[in-house]
């Protein structure tokens, strides 16, 4: 096989590995750590959703009462937390390892932009904004989070390491055996680069629609 041909089907296979092995640990991790940060200077696409305040006129006739604003609040916070994991949390962590993600944040902002917006009206109906909110969040979580994240992107990578030896062997990755020596070559930067070369495809395929449904239901 052509070198060039082989590199290609190299990275589709890794890209198409990475897309599943994403897939099943963000829907794990949804609900850890929802209260964190999103700024709007991360999203850079002419399509990425604004989160400046709007004024948002209060619905006329609707009381609700303190245990259901309670719920509701506690629901936004949880949203909000969504949207910060996977617009900015991860891209810090990254940066912070060396390699800033260039299109992970700015699938996700496109794809979503609508349920994005509609957090941000929620939050301006309460006199605040999803801006001036998650940037609290960002001070207050990012530290909690960021050991987190670090722990299932390196979880990726030793995933990704194991199919690429369990294809060359021609056996399945639960064959393949895990040293601490192997371990300790884990990179973040390169979990990193993975992440963000599958980008589209998660972000496309991961489910967040039934996600953003479930958590704003109500809101």
């Amino acid at each position: 096989m052509e070198p060039q041909k082989k590199q290609r089907n190299e990275k589709r296979f890794f890209l198409s590995l990475f897309i599943i092995v994403l897939i099943l640990f963000a829907v794990g991790s949804l609900y850890n750590n929802h209260k964190t940060g999103l700024k709007a200077s991360e999203t850079t696409s002419e399509d990425a959703v604004d989160v400046q305040p709007t004024k948002q006129a209060a619905p006329e006739n609707v009381q609700p009462s303190a245990s259901q604003e309670a719920e509701q609040v506690d629901s936004l916070s949880m949203v909000s937390g969504l949207v910060y994991r996977h617009l900015v949390a991860y891209n810090l962590v990254c940066t912070e390892a060396g390699m800033p993600l260039k299109k992970y944040p700015e699938y996700f902002s496109k794809k979503y932009a609508p349920e994005i917006q509609a957090v941000n009206v929620a939050w301006v109906r309460r006199g605040k904004s999803l801006e001036s909110v998650l940037t609290d969040y960002d001070s207050l979580i990012y530290p909690k989070t960021q050991a987190d994240i670090k722990k299932e992107l390196l979880n990726i990578e030793r995933d990704f390491v194991k199919a690429m030896k369990a294809q060359d062997a021609g056996v399945t990755p639960d064959k393949i055996d895990w040293t601490e020596e192997q371990e300790s070559k884990l990179n973040l930067a390169d979990a990193c680069m993975v992440f963000d070369e599958a980008a589209e495809g998660i972000v496309e395929k991961a489910g967040f629609e039934n996600m953003f449904r479930d958590l704003m239901n109500g809101l």
